[in-house]
């Protein structure tokens, strides 16, 4: 969609328009259709705009009006209700708001409501406001953080930007690397397994999900002045909905989700990303239904990644199942032909990206049928089930007695006290423990033996290892309390973003699934309407999806680094060569071989370990070779 960058000089003096165009080449892939330097005193921002929504007229960022300025990059999924609340209050009831852009509409919200505008929005959105008549700055991520926004101050400056390449390349950052996030990273395959305002940067901080970041330029240390403040949470304390019959929530789902998957469809073409599991295909069930009923103009097209040499699934399959019960047209793309090779992708921060062309590929296929990507991302975390004996375990003997009672006369059956029948659950995890880990510990076994044991000491690793196999997660939610901790804990961002920038514009990626209004209704739900899980979504799509894949039960993604390394062309896979800073994190000598012949559920489990170094070696050969002289 677009990209933006903002820098505020603590000393009053202006930002070097040179050093303004040299971050906007940084950013300038993002938007082909407008491209803006805007300056005002000591801040600069700047904004490039890729058109994706054709229900608004012709954008224009940064957006100034009465003394405040916006620049944002923002999907809004709530536009008609904003628009309603705006039109009750002395900035929005004399103005016409239906088309105007949705910066327009968060610079309208800011005026009415002023840094509590954000509890107002939906969808997915990164914005900065200046505020000429206080002298402040404000910085906000949507609830998911799903577009993300990044930020760092030096002695003189304090810069923000959609995207980490652009703070590297101020000549005041300071480019040391976080420890603690290279040894998340190592042990766990993730920088932020701890904090994520965190990044790979030191002195990089993001923004937290349904955060606000706010700066007063009146203060004379503006540094100390930077705070972040929570602006939104998912509902804990709210009252359970309860109605009479379950046919009433599997109405209710519905509704919601039409009304929501509706507030999405803002272009004329839109693309599904199909893996043949519920969560896709039922958007992709929903669009149709609205298009087909509304006798919308627009085109909608699936798109499906599959294995077919390597890494076999039915993944394929009920995506076609799909698509031709709806009659929609389905494009796929084939990902074996993306093997391991020499150099792996290197993304902004090192991550578990394997097959190095994949990427481009599917955005490529993506942007043959429509700029605007629908996907499938939440619904598993949102509608995980806690097992009731726990849920009911936490109540006062009472109120469990008589919630257990409800449930039984609602559901006309006894609740499972463990989520499946007893039977049926120990046999599947008697079958599991055969199949996968025959006996292998993971805490035990899976610690990464090659870690340099100076830095290990440095960072505690043994500790970071102990407490994360150790911790006792939360439980906040009464009667969703797995749900809640994984809708918060999880990593929502659906930005990509390589160290060096690519020369192909994205397509625009949005999650219907993780919208506010379906959390919300999700989790004011009595815990386990049913056994099986997505009971709700699979009875909503009951007379819309083949009945093979609303019965198709879950299935695991499996081991696909081990199929990859089994496909010609991976030897190399063992002989790369550490660059010189990979020998302060990790004994090269130490790593044991990756490809093996081994198909033991415990070989296949240390080989996703013992490639991180490598993955960390690719990232920062790339930082080597991308790295701008300041």
């Amino acid at each position: 969609m677009s990209a933006f960058f903002g820098i505020l000089h603590f000393d009053s003096a202006p930002v070097s328009l040179v050093l303004a165009n040299r971050l906007l080449d940084r950013i300038r892939y993002r938007g082909s259709d407008a491209q803006q330097v805007w300056q005002q005193g000591s801040l600069t921002l700047s904004h490039v705009l890729d058109q994706i929504v054709t229900d608004t007229i012709e954008e224009h960022q940064p957006f100034t009006s009465e003394n405040v300025t916006v620049v944002a990059d923002a999907f809004l999924s709530n536009r008609t209700e904003l628009i309603t609340r705006l039109k009750k209050t002395d900035v929005g009831a004399s103005r016409t708001l239906e088309r105007v852009p949705d910066c327009e509409l968060i610079h309208c919200a800011y005026l009415a409501w002023g840094e509590d505008c954000f509890q107002a929005l939906t969808g997915k959105f990164s914005i900065a406001i200046w505020d000429a008549r206080t002298g402040s700055l404000v910085l906000a991520v949507d609830p998911m953080a799903q577009s993300p926004l990044f930020y760092t101050h030096t002695a003189n400056s304090f810069i923000f930007s959609t995207e980490l390449g652009v703070l590297r390349l101020h000549p005041e950052f300071d480019q040391t690397l976080d420890e603690k996030s290279i040894a998340s990273f190592l042990a766990f395959g993730t920088y932020k397994r701890y904090d994520k305002s965190l990044t790979i940067f030191q002195h990089i901080y993001q923004i937290q999900p349904a955060h606000r970041v706010c700066l007063s330029t009146t203060n004379p240390s503006y540094a100390s002045s930077i705070t972040q403040t929570r602006y939104w949470s998912l509902p804990v304390d709210g009252p359970m909905l309860r109605y009479k019959t379950i046919q009433e929530y599997v109405e209710h789902f519905r509704e919601l989700l039409y009304e929501v998957v509706r507030s999405y469809i803002r272009a004329e073409q839109i693309v599904v990303s199909m893996s043949g599991g519920m969560d896709s295909t039922s958007l992709a069930a929903v669009v149709q239904q609205i298009q087909q009923r509304e006798a919308r103009p627009a085109s909608t097209t699936a798109v499906s990644a599959v294995y077919y040499k390597t890494h076999l699934n039915n993944d394929g399959y009920y995506a076609t199942l799909t698509a031709n019960k709806l009659r929609m047209p389905i494009d796929y793309i084939h990902a074996d032909d993306y093997p391991i090779a020499d150099p792996l992708p290197a993304l902004a921060a090192p991550g578990t990206a394997f097959q190095r062309g994949l990427f481009e590929k599917t955005n490529e296929t993506w942007l043959k049928y429509g700029k605007l990507v629908f996907i499938g991302d939440g619904s598993d975390e949102m509608f995980f089930q806690t097992p009731l004996i726990q849920v009911l375990a936490r109540l006062p003997l009472t109120e469990a007695i008589k919630l257990y009672r409800w449930l039984w006369q609602l559901t006309k059956q006894r609740p499972s006290l463990y989520g499946r029948p007893m039977l049926q659950q120990a046999f599947r995890l008697l079958r599991a423990k055969r199949r996968t880990s025959a006996g292998f510990d993971p805490q035990k076994e899976g610690y990464p033996v090659w870690i340099n044991p100076e830095f290990e000491a440095a960072v505690n690793l043994q500790a970071m290892w102990k407490d994360y196999w150790n911790v006792v997660p939360p439980v906040i939610h009464p009667y969703h309390p797995d749900a809640y901790n994984f809708i918060m804990e999880g990593s929502w961002g659906n930005t990509v973003e390589f160290v060096q920038s690519h020369n192909f514009i994205d397509a625009c990626r949005v999650s219907p699934l993780l919208d506010t209004r379906l959390l919300n209704f999700a989790f004011s739900l009595p815990p386990q309407l049913s056994a099986r899980p997505k009971f709700l979504l699979r009875q909503a799509m009951i007379d819309l999806l083949p009945l093979e894949v609303i019965r198709r039960p879950k299935e695991p993604l499996g081991f696909l680094l081990d199929n990859l390394l089994r496909l010609p062309g991976s030897e190399w896979i063992d002989s790369w060569q550490p660059v010189p800073q990979l020998e302060r994190y990790v004994r090269r000598d130490a790593i044991p071989s990756v490809q093996t012949r081994d198909i033991s559920f415990k070989a296949k489990y240390l080989q996703q370990i013992n490639i991180r170094p490598l993955l960390l070696n690719a990232w920062l050969k790339a930082l080597n070779e991308h790295q701008q002289p300041n």
